[in-house]
């Protein structure tokens, strides 16, 4: 038995009680900007002047806008010795005040990879604030558009900080972008997972299923961290349960965790309105003992996949015919089943000449010794009911496949990451499951 772990390993409400640095840094000091402190070269405050300004009725023009109207807005790369030319040309280099007429200083501040502008003069005039990008609720939109994008398409922070860094294009901190995952972007993917799951659920409310399950360690060997195991309609190969163990879970035996996963997906499915009327798996024998010992699963007809178990076996070869063999390599095609109920007999037609010359084994001689271990081999003929459906569960291995793309195994992830990551597989995977093959110009497959 297993303790329920639906729930990432780290504490929730830990993360959702921070206070994100670096959100947007409008805001005078003292008024609740929540701008980086120290300075951070990658997410912090970078100034271009030492000398600073202050006064009374600070204005900040920035622009604030809804996150569907940030995601259309069109964005380019500008650079900044280029737009500072034109904020100074805009605004001048003296004081407007009347009476002042003081040389004006310009600062430049970075918030992520936002450009924030501020001028004033030293008597404590101030001649404004401007942002390179709007804000959502007090973040800067690039940032959290940026963030957001890196993960929607299966990248990493330190590969595309090294692009940035190529390019010498402001980035956020590491920090920065944890928090931003933590607190926006890992939510909204676990929440529209769950939405477009149950959207599947209902779809297939009241239909009979059958299911195929598959496990996927994210590092060969026994050194696994995470298990995701996935279970498909075998109709139309979608994914409608997936789940992600972590090997805490499994008291540190990674062995474990496919048989804790399929465990978890299936006694959830047999509580949705979907019908689970055969399941299709790899021949794991934990999970083959837990389709016998449980009664949850008595309705449920558990197959191997035959691909797993021998592949020159189809749905018409029975354990009479398997053991057949051993009397057709020796030159005899009609025999007495052990049994007694009836004559056995080979399914070829009658031999010619040309084939009755074949040079066949020898009874009782060593090749026909190794040939009968096989045949007769008490676990296989013991398992060979689970194969008699000819189920496979191929195609859950291209998205095994496609997980690569979302969460690479050269790569270390905490456990709400690493779900994430495989939820957009498999939000992915789903939506492109039906698409037709690429062609070339005249029509043939690519």
């Amino acid at each position: 038995s297993f303790a329920p772990f639906d729930e990432p390993l780290i504490e929730d409400n830990d993360v959702l009680n921070f206070t994100i640095n670096g959100h947007d840094g409008d805001e005078p000091e003292g008024e609740g900007g929540d701008e980086p402190e120290g300075g951070d070269d990658k997410g912090g405050t970078k100034s271009t002047t030492s000398s600073g300004y202050c006064g009374s009725g600070y204005i900040s023009t920035v622009e604030v806008v809804t996150p569907e109207e940030a995601i259309r807005m069109e964005k380019c790369i500008v650079f900044t010795d280029t737009l500072m030319s034109l904020i100074t040309s805009l605004h001048g280099s003296h004081c407007k005040r009347q009476g002042c007429g003081r040389l004006l200083e310009y600062t430049k501040t970075y918030v992520g990879t936002c450009l924030v502008v501020s001028w004033g003069c030293q008597s404590g005039h101030v001649g404004g604030r401007w942002a390179a990008q709007p804000s959502c609720d007090k973040i800067r939109a690039g940032n959290l558009m940026l963030a957001s994008a890196l993960l929607l398409s299966g990248n990493s922070y330190a590969k595309v900080g090294l692009m940035f860094n190529f390019c010498n294009l402001q980035y956020f901190s590491s920090t920065l972008f944890n928090q931003y995952q933590q607190l926006y972007i890992i939510p909204t993917i676990n929440e529209f997972w769950e939405q477009h799951k149950q959207q599947v659920w209902n779809e297939k409310a009241g239909k009979d299923v059958i299911l195929s399950g598959d496990g996927r360690n994210d590092s060969p060997g026994h050194s696994a961290q995470y298990c995701t195991y996935s279970l498909a309609d075998m109709q139309d190969n979608t994914i409608i349960q997936m789940n992600v163990v972590d090997v805490r879970e499994a008291a540190g035996k990674s062995n474990n965790m496919e048989r804790i996963g399929f465990e978890r997906g299936m006694d959830m499915l047999l509580t949705s309105p979907i019908v689970v009327k055969e399941v299709v798996t790899d021949g794991h024998l934990e999970i083959a003992a837990l389709m016998k010992r449980e009664e949850k699963y008595e309705n449920v007809v558990h197959q191997n996949d035959v691909w797993h178990g021998g592949k020159s076996i189809t749905k018409k070869i029975n354990a009479d015919k398997w053991v057949g063999i051993l009397h057709h390599v020796v030159d005899e095609h009609e025999w007495v089943l052990e049994e007694g109920i009836n004559d056995g007999k080979c399914g070829h037609d009658t031999l010619n000449e040309e084939d009755r010359n074949k040079p066949w084994l020898k009874k009782e001689s060593p090749p026909h010794k190794a040939l009968t271990k096989i045949v007769l081999d008490t676990r296989f003929l013991n398992t060979l009911g689970y194969y008699t459906n000819f189920r496979h569960t191929g195609f859950l291995e291209s998205f095994h496949n496609h997980i690569l793309m979302y969460a690479p195994k050269r790569h270390a992830y905490s456990f709400p990451v690493y779900r994430a990551r495989n939820q957009l597989a498999a939000l992915d995977f789903n939506h492109h499951k039906g698409r037709a093959a690429a062609t070339t110009a005249d029509g043939q497959p690519r």
